[in-house]
């Protein structure tokens, strides 16, 4: 009988991965103004004009009440602006605010450099074959 090995386990090193990764991209942000979660909103905001705000929560992975909660804090902020659709008040479209717009340009910086330093010393071969592995993975849970 093979004995289990936690350490060789594919889920439990992800897992571990991933979150030595995120704290990563955390500290690096550390001065930035906003936090990982706020950069990856704020990087999907950027890269359309307006938004339904339920899309933003499926791009991002996160449950309605947590994309609620985060917008919440950067409307406050100044960073975006939610508008209901008039026309059916369940849908709401998340757009940038001018000052949005340049604290997404200040910040999104981080994350080509954070790239960079993630893929240092490897080769495109070796990243096109980790993300097909990778990928085979998710859609083995899915």
């Amino acid at each position: 009988m093979d004995e289990f090995n936690l350490d060789r386990c594919v889920g439990y090193v992800t897992e571990n991965s991933m979150k030595l990764v995120s704290e990563a991209f955390s500290r690096e942000l550390k001065g930035s103004g906003v936090t990982r979660i706020q950069w990856i909103a704020l990087y999907y905001l950027g890269r359309y004009e307006k938004i339904r705000q339920v899309h933003l929560a499926k791009m991002m992975k996160l449950k309605p009440s947590t994309i609620t909660r985060l917008l919440d804090r950067l409307e406050r902020e100044g960073l975006i602006d939610r508008n209901v659709n008039i026309e059916d008040k369940r849908e709401v479209f998340v757009s940038l605010t001018q000052e949005g717009k340049e604290k997404r340009e200040e910040v999104y910086k981080f994350g080509k450099i954070f790239n960079e330093k993630l893929v240092k010393n490897i080769s495109e071969k070796e990243l096109q074959t980790f993300e097909i592995i990778l990928n085979k993975i998710v859609n083995n849970v899915k």
